[in-house]
């Protein structure tokens, strides 16, 4: 299972919980083809195709399930220092301990990429930052320069603005005829009493 939308293919739309290793149940919403390279312990690398990967988009890491590795017929013969993972006596991944789990050894190179994907990877950064980051930045993907208006739906949602009329349409007649009131939160942090929420009132 994986939240990297990139890396899958083919997805077509599904709703199901499923369950993770501590237990926790989290929403797929749909189901494809995931793609990636691994760096092999001798330098060299294998391009994998993993089908019917499950797209996760609250969960944080990608996870490969070992029993559908072992239903592949691969096996893993390995040790404290890492895992190899051999199909038919060829290896085609490796694996290194962190935290407990295993992680993939991915190759450093990452290829060319496009200026929307990056943009979005980068949460959201202008595509005129690029130029900027790359030279603080080791490892950047070479990026295709911008041409034309650089057009992002989600960034035009976020600016969108509503012009509320400041026309006076009633006129109170006394104290508290007309009253305006709105409620804000819930809050992360409730207050000492217990509170998540307050009101405010307008006379």
């Amino acid at each position: 299972m994986t939240a990297d939308t990139s890396r899958i293919t083919g997805l077509r739309s599904m709703n199901v919980m499923v369950t993770i290793g501590n237990g926790e149940q989290l929403q797929a919403t749909a189901i494809g083809t995931a793609s990636f390279t691994a760096l092999l312990s001798d330098g060299s690398t294998h391009y994998i195709s993993l089908h019917n990967t499950l797209l996760v988009p609250a969960h944080r890491f990608s996870l490969l399930s070992w029993r559908r590795m072992a239903e592949a017929r691969a096996s893993k013969p390995g040790d404290a220092l890492g895992t190899t993972i051999t199909v038919n006596t060829n290896t085609v991944l490796k694996t290194m301990p962190y935290s407990g789990l295993e992680i993939i050894h991915m190759p450093s190179a990452i290829g060319t990429v496009s200026v929307m994907q990056l943009h979005r990877k980068l949460a959201y950064l202008p595509p005129s930052a690029f130029t900027t980051l790359r030279t603080h930045t080791n490892g950047l993907p070479a990026v295709p320069a911008v041409k034309g208006t650089f057009d992002c739906n989600a960034c035009s949602k976020g600016k969108y603005t509503r012009t509320i009329p400041k026309v006076q349409t009633t006129v109170s007649p006394a104290p508290y005829h007309t009253v305006h009131s709105d409620i804000c939160g819930p809050f992360s942090v409730p207050t000492q009493g217990g509170s998540k929420y307050f009101i405010s009132t307008i006379d």
